[in-house]
């Protein structure tokens, strides 16, 4: 499963060849073994696995041609006769420390059962990649091993535009302590003399992963390998969200604040269990903290699932923010093993 393929760690065969795209100034480079039919142009690489049957295709663009590199992948997938009016299961996954939303669809091409994973990430503040992996679980299967190591030879270097930190180079985040909070009532006064919210960037969830243990800081996680789990283990997850609007306090401070809704559902989206403002937090923090104009806030989330019967599932959250209407949602498919 891609969950796997994209965390464990493999080794590709000594026959293999690194890919810059594009050539100079590249959003992503990786390595793909040179038994694998590969026809690398301008702005996409297109592979086929050594078997002859695993698509693997890599393009990127401008953050504002993502809407197009999906449409022109769809249009291809649509000539194969896949069937791509299901509806996906998204997840977020690490690559190489970089944030990627996988889009799985399970699905058909024609009468045989098949998986497409898109897979977008930020190459940078202005460009981004889409990653198209196509296969039955079979073909997956029997190129595990060597999927894997491609995803993990994956690294996105930074371009001049970006910010300073290693995380678009394809580093871990920086690593810092949560967000000091303070008494909401302290600074009410002084909130309303200031000046008018700061226009607020997009919002978005960086990072929605299943981790081994409940995070001590910003950026200080272990990825959960599986998402499958026992009926008595409970499910830790961290998540990060940016885009929230600041407001300015006394003291070059800023207030911000998110309200986070968490459900489960079955494949189908109906909803099994559900809790509204599972999370309620109203925080202030220094201007000098924030990181690329945004405060580090994170979160963690631990559930108990020994209430459910063994099943796939899948674990949402819908963070708003609390000073605008905006809201965006976020996703996680998990099992629980019989």
């Amino acid at each position: 499963m891609l969950t796997f393929a994209l965390l464990a760690s493999f080794t590709l065969p000594a026959e293999a060849k690194t890919y810059a795209l594009p050539a100079k100034s590249p959003a992503i480079t990786l390595t793909i073994p040179d038994n694998w039919n590969v026809t690398a142009e301008q702005n996409e690489i297109n592979s086929v696995a050594s078997d002859g049957y695993l698509v693997f295709n890599v393009a990127y663009g401008d953050r504002s041609d993502l809407e197009n590199l999906i449409k022109e992948t769809r249009a291809y997938l649509k000539k194969g006769k896949v069937d791509v009016s299901v509806k996906p299961v998204a997840v977020t996954l690490d690559i190489g420390g970089t944030p990627a939303q996988v889009q799985r669809y399970t699905t058909t091409a024609g009468s045989e059962k098949t998986i497409v994973d898109f897979v977008t990430v930020d190459a940078s503040r202005d460009r981004v990649v889409l990653i198209t992996i196509w296969g039955t679980k079979d073909e997956r299967t029997a190129n595990e091993a060597t999927l894997s190591a491609v995803m993990n030879s994956i690294k996105l270097p930074a371009d001049s535009g970006s910010a300073p930190s290693s995380f678009w180079s394809g580093g871990a985040a920086p690593v810092a302590e949560a967000p000091r909070t303070v008494d909401h009532s302290t600074n009410t006064a002084s909130e309303v003399l200031c000046v008018a919210p700061k226009a607020p960037t997009p919002l978005r969830v960086p990072r929605n992963l299943f981790v081994t243990e409940t995070a001590p800081g910003f950026g200080s996680y272990t990825s959960r390998t599986s998402n499958t789990f026992r009926k008595d283990e409970r499910i830790f997850t961290y998540l990060e969200a940016t885009g929230a609007t600041l407001v300015p306090v006394e003291g070059d401070k800023r207030r911000f604040g998110y309200i986070v809704d968490v459900d489960v559902r079955n494949p189908e989206g109906d909803i099994l269990w559900g809790k509204k403002g599972a999370i309620d937090k109203d925080l202030v923090v220094d201007a000098r903290d924030l990181l690329n104009g945004q405060p580090k806030f994170f979160i963690n989330y631990d559930l108990a699932i020994s209430g459910l019967p063994p099943g796939a599932y899948i674990l949402g959250f819908s963070a708003r923010d609390k000073r605008s209407d905006r809201s965006v949602s976020t996703e996680q498919s998990f099992v629980v093993a019989p």
